[in-house]
């Protein structure tokens, strides 16, 4: 379920990178759920939740009245980047961080339109 409300969540968001109203809701309240559920199922310091966070922190931002929510939940999903790192027994003999910090970029050029 968490990942089918992340896809759908996204294919909202990717049309064009123009949603209607209607639709940037049904995206934030799939993402919200999406990312409520990862917590449960798999905790707070998961690869799976940091990326439900970031789909919800973007969907946020298809919302105008949704903006400061969304920095805090980016800040709060960018933080957990170097946490998830630390977790792993290996991380000096891996690229995880870069490797996550590359797939964020990656995502922020899908979602949006502007620097901004």
């Amino acid at each position: 379920m968490v990942f089918m409300w992340l896809t759908k969540a996204e294919i909202l968001m990717k049309k064009k990178n123009k949603c209607s109203p209607e639709e940037a809701s049904e995206a934030i309240s799939l993402a919200e759920a999406a990312m409520d559920l990862a917590k449960q199922i798999f905790g707070e310091k998961t690869f799976i939740t940091n990326q439900a966070m970031l789909i919800y922190a973007m969907a946020l931002t298809k919302d105008p009245t949704k903006v400061k929510e969304s920095q805090k939940m980016f800040q709060k999903a960018e933080k957990l980047f170097t946490i998830i790192n630390n977790e792993i027994s290996f991380r000096e003999g891996c690229n995880l961080l870069f490797n996550m910090l590359l797939h964020y970029n990656f995502m922020l050029n899908d979602f949006t339109a502007t620097k901004d």
